[in-house]
């Protein structure tokens, strides 16, 4: 008797993610800055041009980083340069400024430009270094942080000096937190030294980063990155990290290619919008780690329309994207967005970016007397009240001042805090 084929591991399906070492993975929403991997406004105005004369690349450089970009890497004009003629996209907008290469080096926070010019990377004369370059230093972390520019030069020169073949890198905490020491980094492995890039100034103690080859298992690494971050239909936005890896490891070896999660609970929703179990699917028992309401738990491949229920979630995150946690500068789950949406369309408010009392309060702030906040306490968190930045005395002031902050994605101990909620809010 011929021996038993052994079964292949499904393919992956990114639905989800902004890390990725797929090639052919591109921003699903939009342009994107290919030196930090941000996305970039679309305007009408360019989406006109691009009909007329299509752009096969999705991704931008500023043009004030193509010179340091190539005296770093010892490139000269004749190797990488602007096509005559190029289109360019500008903007000017404080809630996506950032520094460019220069400043990102200088690491300064009176650098930040208040307008800001890309050109896409087929309308330069070599592409190809560019596409190299942004597939070389991904991060795999907490938080949203991209690398400053001089610790993207370093990552790709380390990368080719050793030979690693994989593009994402990590700190022994965020192994440890998130794959909860089932993978370790190898003995006599020194990591890679980078400044730090978690506030305005970044002035502080240098990191220690490993690439993924560095690890006791970089293809588990690998296929939960390609994968993609793992969401529930209820939330519409990423499930923290402590139920990252545990949802994976059911994932894979149960076959099931999308990181898309639905509970019990949901059916009754689902059923109105079409979608039903497959016959004899289970149900999957997370309670225990997660609480009550994960013991009867379904994978999209569940169900017998998965296309049509990560087009709900989709719709779903479109009410998320519209209000940020300023604080922490992440989205919020959808029922809370719901409740905010509702609350600024009552007030006519405008500001996407919310506060809570407590934080308000902290930093010496004050709320716009007789003014309605939203209550998103649960039970590990009592009189969790967050306000709009249009209910803070000199609310548009504030953010103006600290436009730095929210393009550098601050964290420390308030993303700690947010990790630490038993409850997925932003």
């Amino acid at each position: 008797m011929a021996p038993s084929s052994v079964a292949k591991p499904p393919r992956f399906i990114r639905v989800d993610s902004s890390i990725t070492c797929d090639r052919r993975v591109v921003a699903p929403n939009g342009y994107r800055d290919i030196l930090t991997g941000r996305e970039l406004p679309i305007y009408p105005s360019l989406q006109l041009s691009d009909r007329i004369r299509p752009l096969s690349s999705p991704f931008w450089i500023d043009s004030a980083s193509i010179e340091p970009f190539r005296d770093l890497l010892n490139l000269t004009s004749t190797d990488l340069a602007v096509k005559p003629g190029a289109r360019r996209l500008h903007f000017e907008s404080m809630n996506t400024c950032r520094p460019s290469i220069g400043q990102f080096w200088k690491l300064s926070s009176d650098n930040y430009p208040t307008r800001s010019e890309f050109i896409n990377i087929n309308e330069t004369t070599n592409p190809h270094i560019l596409r190299e370059f942004y597939l070389c230093h991904r991060q795999l972390r907490f938080t949203s942080h991209s690398f400053l520019f001089e610790n993207q030069i370093k990552l790709y020169k380390q990368k080719h000096r050793h030979g690693f073949r994989s593009n994402i890198w990590i700190t022994r905490h965020c192994l440890e937190q998130m794959f909860h020491r089932k993978i370790e980094i190898n003995r006599f492995t020194s990591g890679t030294l980078i400044q730090r890039s978690d506030g305005a100034n970044a002035q502080h103690d240098p990191w220690q980063i490993f690439n993924i080859d560095e690890t006791s298992d970089p293809q588990t690494l690998e296929d939960f990155i390609y994968m993609g971050f793992h969401i529930s239909f209820h939330k519409a936005i990423r499930l923290k990290w402590t139920k990252q890896f545990p949802l994976f490891e059911r994932a894979r070896a149960k076959g099931h290619a999308l990181p898309l999660w639905f509970t019990q609970a949901d059916l009754p929703e689902l059923s109105r919008s079409g979608i039903v179990l497959n016959k004899g699917a289970a149900p999957y028992d997370f309670g225990n780690p997660f609480g009550p309401h994960w013991a009867r738990t379904y994978n999209a491949d569940q169900c017998a329309d998965p296309l049509l229920l990560q087009r709900l979630v989709s719709q779903r995150r479109r009410v998320c994207v519209r209000n940020i946690n300023y604080t922490h500068n992440k989205h919020f789950a959808y029922d809370i967005a719901v409740r905010m949406n509702a609350l600024r369309e009552r007030y006519k408010l405008r500001s996407q970016f919310w506060m809570s009392w407590r934080r308000i309060e902290e930093l010496g702030f004050r709320v716009i007397p007789g003014c309605v906040g939203v209550d998103v306490s649960h039970k590990n968190q009592e009189n969790m009240v967050f306000f709009n930045f249009d209910q803070i005395v000199h609310g548009n002031q504030i953010l103006l001042q600290r436009a730095s902050e929210v393009a550098s994605f601050p964290a420390g101990k308030q993303m700690t805090d947010a990790r630490d909620h038993d409850d997925d809010l932003w």
